[in-house]
């Protein structure tokens, strides 16, 4: 129970300075007007992934564990929120220009 304890401990820990991580990156992304700020959230769970990806080789822990883990602190980062709404904004501008 106590090894279950540890790697739950680790993953949470990962996932947050995932998080951490893609939330700075993704703010200064934002603010230099780079990238356009309706794919912004896909960039942060992309930047997590790489995150958790790191920790992992770093740590030499589980890879698939850590970029999920990182994935889900992107998700975090990103506002998962915001980034569905705006998802879904898109395809229904898609859509009504379609019908026009």
């Amino acid at each position: 129970m106590e090894e279950v304890k540890n790697i739950l401990e680790t993953v949470l820990g990962a996932t947050t300075f995932a998080g951490l991580f893609a939330f700075i990156l993704v703010e200064a992304v934002k603010r230099t007007n780079i990238i356009r700020v309706e794919i912004l959230p896909l960039v942060s769970l992309f930047l997590g992934a790489i995150a958790g990806f790191i920790l992992a080789i770093g740590f030499k822990l589980d890879i698939p564990t850590f970029i999920a883990a990182g994935f889900i602190g992107g998700a975090m980062a990103s506002g998962i929120y915001d980034g569905a709404k705006t998802f879904i904004e898109n395809v229904l501008n898609m859509k009504g220009k379609d019908e026009k």
